[in-house]
């Protein structure tokens, strides 16, 4: 019952995005733009239900924390509204999750909207008959649920890039790694070998790098995830110095990086994300995550990574920030 409720959640997810992109498109440039704060979602929700093991279950599932940052940070930001509170001041809120339990419905449904009431907001709306049904469909289909709004947050990030892209650096990036990537105006050249680009954004005592890297490809054990991180280590610890002569970066171990095989882009890849730290140096960390893919016709592999440094400050944005640039990672031609 439990693949059925998922396999029916997603037609009607897929459904839905179809129908309402080919209603908007026509209209999207009326709409006014999201308001809210990046990571925010509000639940439209009674008091009574956001106090019961429903409310429980959705902090549970979005306010897990986010991997991997050196504190605590939720996933996402949960902010309840009760139905009569939710007035028209909150509906052009970039994040929203609508919950109506009553016994009128005849089953009970996930639906999602995309651009009801401004430009590229995502509505969940769970229709329940009862607090039992509203529950088990939280809890049956919550990975896809986290997808959708973590998928949204993305889109909006590389949508802004595509708008504010540096050319220059794109280009660098296409001729030397034989990749696609959205590099917005900002980040600067740190360093430049034959096989190694170092880009930096600093914004007061907030640093964000873009690390880009390619090595010879021989078999499918390369893309373990304990030769991923030795590979990581040999480039870092290379070319990311400290300040203090002899320093360099390395990857944490006392928390081990989290490793994943998906497809991005319609092209196998593999993640790596974790925690890296300054070894010899200046007390120095925070997280990082790189994503690499197979240059076929290159006969390459390429990796690109992320890392923030903020002391001091929350890191889940910056993070995300990054990963909406590393996702972006399309190889221009296949073998």
């Amino acid at each position: 019952m439990k693949k059925i409720n998922v396999i029916f959640f997603s037609i009607i997810v897929l459904i839905i995005f179809s129908c309402k992109q080919n209603q908007t498109r026509q209209v999207q440039p009326l709409l006014p733009l999201i308001s809210g704060k990046p990571g925010e979602i509000i639940v439209v929700i009674d008091k009574y239900e956001w106090n019961s093991a429903i409310g429980d279950t959705l902090r549970k599932i979005f306010e897990a924390p986010y991997n991997i940052l050196p504190q605590y940070e939720p996933i996402f930001d949960l902010i309840q509204l009760d139905h009569d509170g939710f007035g028209k001041i909150f509906m052009t809120h970039r994040n929203i999750i609508i919950i109506n339990i009553s016994e009128t419905y005849s089953k009970s449904t996930l639906k999602v909207w995309k651009d009801l009431h401004a430009r590229s907001q995502v509505i969940l709306q769970i229709e329940a008959t009862n607090d039992s049904a509203c529950l088990n469909l939280i809890s049956q289909n919550k990975n896809k649920i986290i997808e959708i709004f973590e998928n949204a947050e993305r889109s909006r990030l590389q949508d802004i890039f595509k708008n504010n892209l540096d050319f220059k650096l794109s280009d660098l990036i296409k001729k030397q790694f034989n990749i696609s990537l959205l590099i917005p105006k900002g980040y600067e050249i740190f360093k430049n070998t034959e096989d190694f680009l170092w880009l930096q954004e600093e914004i007061g005592d907030i640093l964000q790098l873009i690390l880009i890297y390619k090595y010879k490809y021989k078999d499918p054990s390369m893309l373990t995830k304990d030769k991923m991180i030795k590979k990581r280590n040999e480039f870092v610890e290379k070319y990311v110095e400290g300040q203090i002569p002899g320093s360099y970066v390395t990857t944490e171990t006392i928390v081990p990086p989290i490793f994943k095989e998906f497809k991005l882009n319609e092209h196998y890849a593999v993640e790596l994300r974790g925690l890296w730290r300054m070894e010899k140096g200046i007390a120095m960390g925070g997280p990082f995550i790189s994503i690499s893919m197979v240059d076929e016709k290159n006969y390459n592999v390429v990796t690109v990574e992320g890392m923030v440094f903020a002391a001091g400050h929350k890191k889940r944005n910056y993070i995300r920030q990054l990963e909406a640039i590393i996702m972006s990672m399309k190889l221009l031609d296949k073998k």
